[in-house]
């Protein structure tokens, strides 16, 4: 069993989707899990800037922001 289809089990069946959003369409969550640095941000942004961006961001339908908060300020910080 693929990592995908571990995943659907995992949230009931439902169907995940992949879809660009731009960055002002997505809202920041009111409970982050993680606080990043500063510094951290840089390097996460140097990252993107070296490599792209590789791994997605997951939302809510309301577009709320539930992992990639820090890949978020990143891409905000380089415009």
């Amino acid at each position: 069993m693929s990592t995908f289809n571990n995943a659907r089990t995992a949230i009931g069946h439902a169907a995940l989707t992949v879809t660009a959003k731009r960055r002002d369409e997505l809202r920041s969550s009111d409970q982050q899990l993680r606080c990043h640095s500063k510094r951290q941000n840089k390097q996460l942004a140097r990252s993107i800037e070296t490599f792209g961006f590789n791994v997605p961001v997951f939302t809510s339908a309301d577009n709320t922001v539930i992992a990639g908060q820090g890949r978020v300020l990143a891409c905000r910080e380089l415009g």
